[in-house]
This record gives structure tokens, sequence and C-alpha cells, in this order.
């Protein structure tokens, strides 16, 4: 039930308007295969945003304390 509310909520808003809910259904009429796709496409728009700030987090918060203790244990290693 989950995934088919999340599908009809086209803009997130976490609630389904009259709108979407008529184009939702237009969308997914058919055999089973339409929302089996619709699935699909979501979870991977879901995944490829995930991902995105997974990478923001890599390269803004990760990668700079990695940088700086490998820079503080080659510099104490040297002196």
């Amino acid at each position: 039930a989950r995934t088919l509310f999340r599908l009809l909520d086209k803009d997130g808003s976490g609630r389904v308007s009259i709108e979407e809910f008529c184009q939702g259904c237009l969308r997914l009429k058919g055999e089973a295969k339409s929302f089996d796709i619709h699935c699909i496409i979501y979870e991977n728009q879901r995944l490829m945003h995930r991902w995105g700030e997974f990478m923001v987090y890599l390269e803004k918060g990760f990668m700079p304390k990695v940088i700086r203790a490998v820079e503080g244990a080659v510099g104490s290693a040297a002196g």
C-alpha cells in the first residue's frame, strides 16, 4: 500500500490530490507490468536521490576528515 501511495504522490507532498490520483490510476492502468515498471522507476529515483546525498557527504564531510588524518599521520611521522 505504501508503494502505491508513493507512486500516486508525484509531488512528494505526503498527500494524494484528486488530480494525482486520477493521473496515477491512468498511468498504472494495464497489466501488472505497468505497476512493476513504475515501482522500479520510483525506487530508482529514490536511490539516485540518496546516492546524491551520500556523494555530498563524502565530498564535504568524510573526505576532508580523511585528508586531515592522513596529513596529520604523515606530519607526525616526518617530525
